[in-house]
């Protein structure tokens, strides 16, 4: 059996450019709090005493980032969706019941999406240039070679 390639999406020049400025930003905040606590401060909410207020701050600002950065793909995605949809109607009415509104806004944290929506959506892979990891975190997670 033949495997499906994935279609790629190509993204406006600013988008790459908050993506770059956004993971700039990352590399900056893994020197003074490890991301993963950076992840559950944007789940929770829940602030360590211990942590300078400027950290949390900079925070806001690379989610707002991230979050203007997936928000100019989106009406991309969203019309892609719709066409989906209209092939699909058993699986909702709306992008938003698809995929949920958080991640039309750009606030999931979500590190992907099934092949099934990537192929729906290609748009979607937007989500790829704004993960909350760095090449670094990610090299630790996986061990030496």
């Amino acid at each position: 059996m033949e495997e499906k390639k994935r279609r790629r999406a190509s993204f406006a020049l600013s988008t790459w450019r908050r993506s770059a400025a956004f993971h700039r930003g990352l590399e900056a905040l893994e020197a003074v709090l490890p991301l993963a606590e950076a992840r559950a401060y944007l789940l929770s909410g829940a602030r360590r005493a211990d942590v300078d207020p400027q950290v949390y701050a900079d925070i806001g600002a690379l989610q707002a980032l991230r979050r203007a950065g997936i928000q100019a793909e989106m009406r991309y995605a969203e019309a892609q969706l719709r066409r989906y949809l209209r092939a699909h109607p058993e699986r909702g009415e709306t992008p938003a019941d698809l995929v949920g509104a958080a991640v039309l806004s750009g606030d999931d944290l979500r590190y992907g999406f099934s092949a099934e929506l990537y192929d729906a959506a290609p748009s979607l892979q937007v989500y790829e240039q704004f993960l909350w990891t760095t090449v670094r975190e990610l090299e630790m997670l996986r061990g030496p070679p």
